[in-house]
């Protein structure tokens, strides 16, 4: 999935403060379903080849704010922290 690290590296640039904190991991039932959506283009085979060998890893949500209001984006993620 590296190729979407665009995703991530983009906040960097532009100066957003930003994390990212786990709420679940990858179960086996995830890993065994059978992935389908509309498009059926390279990214969906990229995340079907991608998801095998994934069990157990974590399963996170980014948290993004304005520059400069890092103390928001920290507020976001220590009440998501609580509430799982």
């Amino acid at each position: 999935m590296g190729l979407m690290g665009e995703y991530m590296f983009i906040w960097n640039a532009v100066n957003y403060p930003c994390g990212s904190i786990p709420v679940t991991r990858v179960t086996k039932k995830d890993v065994d379903a059978k992935f389908t959506d509309n498009y059926d283009d390279m990214w969906t085979e990229l995340l079907k080849e991608t998801i095998k060998g994934s069990e157990g890893m974590p399963i996170s949500v980014q948290v993004i704010s304005h520059s400069y209001e890092d103390e928001k984006a920290l507020a976001v993620m220590e009440s998501i922290d609580k509430r799982i």
